[in-house]
């Protein structure tokens, strides 16, 4: 059995040849889906997935309408579902959709449904649940993705990956093949919705799990999950993270400054799966915290490789009192609720002489362009620590606390990293 094929719909807009490029590029075995300039697309995939038995002859067929991509695509796309176990994965593109849409980070996520316009799925999956053909117009995304997530798989997007879906809508000289399905689309719109409500009941968008689904935070949260399922599995996190070495992640300075101190105590607030400082520090002596601790239990087994799970907190509720000889929070300071709360409690986790280390991208939220989680700016102005969102600005300052060091680090990527040290008051840890 092949990898991959690609099954791709044939239009009649002289345009189309924009695709018929792409997908030469791909140097991979091609099968056409005629839907005859206007018809079902369903029907045409349907059609083509059975005629030329694809199950039988490819693990993965990547469907395809009228998209323009960059060579790379697919193997990337490739490469994301082999990693992720999804049975679907569609490249990012300007849709209707928020979770479709283009966003900086790489990740893998899962998603509700995907759309039949450029969507890599496992050929098994698809023989098992063909698109049903008296679903019109975008029905049959949404009816195929929930029928794929009751039987128990995953699908989703990856951001890594993107395709252009608008040139031949946009054509300023208009195909009439392009002028039918135009008309079409008007009147299947209330037709989908019927048939939607007829199959699935009248409460459709809440069987169906459309958005919204989830709050800004939810999504964000599985946005973060989602890139941990698929690095946990990776070599670099086995033998980088989860072995007895200091962390490739972890910045050189920060090691060396957690080594020359006290560390019978530390606490690793926004940890992720394993923190940062896992192999620096004994096991013994580190504790982790993060929002979906829970969570992460569900997708790496910590009792194989004799680690804890970070306990379920968020860096606003804790309630540790002078306990740490050293406190920790790398690239999370600025996901919190709020952090100017979340700096107070940081503040009050550590015992007397002890050092508080914040490590954080610059105005990360101003780079994500305040989407997920990001919606604090982080930075430093005089050697103070401030964050901001789009309309108020906050100094970090605690009187227990003593600016150690302040630094702005320019990275490779033309962004910067902030590193910020201070020391509570009192008598120094013990020696």
């Amino acid at each position: 059995m092949d990898t991959v094929c690609i099954a791709a719909i044939t239009y009649l807009e002289p345009a189309w040849r924009t695709t018929a490029a792409c997908i030469r590029r791909c140097e991979v075995d091609v099968f056409w889906a005629d839907r005859r300039g206007v018809g079902s697309m369903a029907r045409a995939y349907n059609e083509c997935f059975n005629t030329n038995r694809l199950a039988d002859r490819f693990k993965y067929v990547w469907f395809l309408s009228n998209v323009e991509f960059e060579d790379g695509v697919l193997s990337e796309l490739l490469r994301g579902v082999e990693r992720s176990g999804f049975a679907a994965l569609h490249p990012s593109f300007d849709s209707d959709h928020w979770h479709t849409r283009p966003a900086k980070s790489p990740e893998v996520f899962a998603t509700p449904f995907v759309e039949f316009t450029a969507p890599l799925v496992q050929s098994d999956i698809f023989a098992a649940f063909p698109l049903d053909e008296r679903m019109p117009y975008w029905g049959h995304d949404l009816d195929w993705g929930h029928r794929v997530r009751q039987a128990g798989h995953t699908i989703g997007v990856h951001h890594g990956t993107r395709v252009s879906h608008s040139y031949i809508r946009h054509d300023q000289e208009k195909h009439p093949a392009t002028l039918e399905r135009a008309r079409q689309r008007a009147q299947h719109d209330a037709a989908t919705r019927r048939q939607l409500r007829h199959k699935y009941g009248r409460k459709w968008r809440d069987v169906l799990h459309l958005e919204p689904v989830m709050s800004t935070e939810e999504q964000a949260a599985n946005r973060k999950l989602n890139f941990w399922v698929g690095f946990v599995k990776t070599t670099r996190f086995l033998d980088g993270w989860v072995a007895n070495v200091r962390t490739p992640e972890l910045r050189q300075e920060v090691a060396d400054f957690v080594l020359s101190h006290q560390h019978d105590s530390v606490l690793d607030v926004g940890s992720g799966v394993v923190s940062i400082l896992n192999g620096l520090v004994p096991t013994q002596n580190l504790r982790a915290v993060d929002p979906l601790g829970a969570r992460y239990a569900t997708i790496f087994d910590y009792q194989a490789h004799g680690l804890q799970p970070p306990q379920a907190c968020r860096a606003e509720d804790m309630a540790f009192q002078d306990q740490f000889d050293i406190v920790h929070m790398s690239n999370a300071l600025d996901h919190c609720r709020d952090p100017v709360i979340a700096f107070t409690k940081l503040c009050d986790a550590q015992r007397a002489g002890g050092y508080l280390v914040i490590q954080s991208f610059e105005n990360e939220a101003t780079q994500q362009n305040w989407a997920g989680m990001h919606q604090w700016n982080l930075r430093l102005e005089a050697d103070q620590l401030l964050v901001a969102n789009r309309d108020q600005l906050f100094r970090l300052a605690d009187p227990r606390m003593r600016m150690v060091s302040a630094r702005s680090l320019p990275l490779e990527t033309r962004r910067r990293w902030v590193i910020w040290i201070a020391q509570k008051a009192g008598e120094r840890c013990r020696e």
